[in-house]
């Protein structure tokens, strides 16, 4: 019975060895393709004269967010390689043949302790930027009980003056956007260049100008919000020739004239309600997908490596036994 019951077990390590491999190299490959998909994307603008850019999103082409792509990108992909290499390790150590069992066994102990801690902290870092996510996501959506950039009946201005920033813990992206205008004052930088882009990309104007419920920017407002009006069509009329972006969110009633793309006289629609939408729905909702998926992906790698360390060190024992 008991050298039955051995040989069983043996038999369902043996499974779930050669299932948490093909898992491992499976979802190796996966993140493989997306970490040098991410590499590729941000080498692309770095390091050449290719433009790829998202459109309505043109805030996010700064060398700092690009680089940060860059690594994560080189990061993940560089994970997964060693853990598909770990796990041919383990699988060759799992079936002793005599040939280099030594260097086998050794292979999967130091390749996967070293791949185990990087999921480790790989599932710390993708919990917590998934606990950001979904926080961003919830003030983004839930527009009633957190009115951005300030609560209503506030007197304050979306311009200089500390005690006019927003709260960052409640609008933390509005936060972000007048801290860069009127206190970081990027409009000599890389990111500055970004923002007029993002303007006339889509063919707006500013960002925030308090006026007509935040649906209007305009010079004539004051210099107080010259920071943010950097677009072109802030003091150019659109011509015929300037194609209207799908991406712009055209909203708001200005002296009974609904705001909408028109030829012929500059733009007063601010840059923020397309900047919120395409921020939500195409960069929050499915970087939220995926971060959690990371996660759930990171959690169950960590389990599969030490299904295949087990596996090996049983391995190891058994082929050591000599019968008497």
């Amino acid at each position: 019975m008991a050298k039955g019951g051995g040989k069983a077990n043996n038999e369902d390590w043996a499974c779930c060895e050669q299932c948490s491999f093909c898992f491992t190299i499976f979802v190796g490959i996966l993140f493989f393709l997306a970490g040098g998909a991410m590499t590729v994307y941000s080498a692309l603008f770095l390091f050449s004269d290719i433009y790829v850019n998202i459109s309505g999103l043109e805030l996010l082409d700064t060398d700092a967010i690009q680089y940060a792509i860059f690594i994560i990108g080189l990061a993940i992909a560089g994970t997964a390689l060693l853990g598909m290499v770990s796990a041919c390790c383990a699988k060759c150590a799992a079936n002793p043949d005599g040939k280099c069992d030594c260097c086998e066994q050794c292979c999967t102990a130091v390749l996967s302790i070293i791949y185990i801690i990087i999921l480790v902290v790989l599932l710390i870092a993708t919990l917590a930027i998934a606990g950001v996510l979904s926080y961003f996501a919830v003030i983004l959506f839930d527009t009633t009980s957190n009115p951005c950039p300030y609560p209503e009946g506030s007197d304050l201005t979306f311009t200089a003056g500390e005690t006019n920033a927003p709260d960052p813990v409640t609008c933390p992206i509005d936060y972000a956007m007048w801290n860069s205008f009127y206190f970081v004052n990027v409009s000599n930088t890389a990111a500055g260049v970004a923002w007029t882009v993002a303007q006339d990309s889509t063919v707006t104007c500013g960002y925030y100008c308090d006026a007509y419920d935040g649906n209007y920017c305009s010079p004539s407002l004051g210099a107080a919000y010259a920071p943010q009006l950097t677009g072109t069509f802030c003091t150019t009329n659109v011509t015929s020739d300037v194609p209207q972006n799908d991406a712009t969110i055209y909203q708001g009633t200005i002296n009974g004239t609904a705001q909408a793309f028109r030829t012929g006289e500059p733009s007063t629609m601010p840059y923020r309600p397309t900047f919120l939408v395409i921020l939500r729905d195409v960069v929050i909702i499915p970087f939220l997908a995926v971060w959690w998926c990371i996660f759930v992906f990171a959690l169950l790698l960590i389990i599969a490596a030490c299904v295949m360390c087990i596996r090996k060190k049983k391995m190891t024992k058994e082929s050591t036994y000599k019968p008497k």
